[in-house]
């Protein structure tokens, strides 16, 4: 168990070279337009019943990687829990348009998953605020790529795809029907981005997961798509207090799987602020068996 200070707590976001996996959540339902759209993980009402209470408060920490001999076999481990518990997030969407979902960090101690079982050539975005996790889905096609009248691929332009990705992802669309609650939504008093606001900042951690170009797979220093920097930057504007400066990109190769470890009490904060819980909390964004982030958070008394 760890003993921080606040101010620490808000500096200890790290890019890691790890491997663990994924959480469960409580989903939100924070605005009124969007409360129906924003159901509760499959199977988990409450998510209580999977901490592990058998275990002292000080072993409820995530597993340092220095005590995992082998990262792959921890990691297909962690991946069979998500299945066991009915983790992996749905994010499908018939007709390719951008799926956003948002969950709230429980509040028992203990640790949750979750999980994208499979990205597929697709796009993650995922926001970690200081009570939950945003995640959107942005999928090749129709957004990135689209088939003209005669089935032939092409290109979307910028703005159609600033219209089909970023433009969805912060407002969704008015009943959250379909795409679910855009960032938007969730700017009110105690939803998930109520204290990222440019009155009230507080660190935030943004991952974009996108395919790496065949190219990069064989040592070639190629970009991304282009359209992910245009994504980036409207995000970082978007956000001018998200953690480390900057939203990062994390590449993948073919098909890969999206996970996040969460453990709500990490460590011991000391003398916090009034109203906030001495306890606070860790997680860690998996990319296939490999560990990219790890970020802490801190939770209302």
């Amino acid at each position: 168990m760890r003993i921080l200070s606040y101010i620490q707590i808000n500096s200890l976001t790290t890019l890691l070279s790890l491997t663990n996996v994924a959480i469960a959540l409580l989903a939100t339902n924070d605005d009124a337009a969007c409360s129906s759209a924003i159901g509760t993980i499959k199977a988990n009402e409450t998510l209580a019943v999977h901490a592990d209470t058998r275990s002292s408060l000080q072993k409820r920490s995530l597993t340092l990687l220095s005590d995992i001999p082998n990262q792959q076999s921890y990691a297909r481990t962690l991946w069979r829990r998500i299945a066991l518990r009915d983790q992996w997030v749905d994010l499908s969407s018939p007709n390719g348009q951008t799926k956003n979902q948002a969950w709230r960090f429980p509040d028992f101690l203990g640790e949750s998953y979750l999980g994208i079982r499979d990205l597929a050539g697709n796009t993650a975005v995922l926001i970690m605020t200081r009570t939950g996790i945003f995640i959107s889905l942005i999928y090749d096609i129709p957004t990135f790529r689209y088939r003209d009248e005669s089935g032939n691929l092409q290109e979307r332009d910028e703005l159609g795809f600033w219209a089909r990705s970023y433009s969805m992802i912060r407002f969704g669309d008015r009943l959250c029907q379909g795409t679910g609650p855009g960032i938007e939504h969730l700017r009110n008093r105690g939803s998930l981005f109520y204290e990222e606001t440019p009155t009230v900042p507080h660190p935030i951690t943004i991952s974009i997961v996108t395919p790496q170009p065949l190219a990069a797979v064989r040592g070639s220093r190629i970009p991304y798509n282009p359209r992910i920097e245009l994504l980036q930057n409207n995000l970082s504007n978007l956000f001018p207090s998200v953690g480390g400066g900057r939203v990062d990109v994390v590449g993948y190769h073919q098909s890969s799987r999206v996970a996040i470890e969460i453990d709500t009490f990490e460590g011991v904060l000391r003398n916090p602020p009034p109203g906030i819980r001495h306890e606070y909390g860790t997680w860690r964004l998996w990319v296939g068996q490999r560990a990219k982030k790890q970020g802490y958070f801190t939770q209302d008394a």
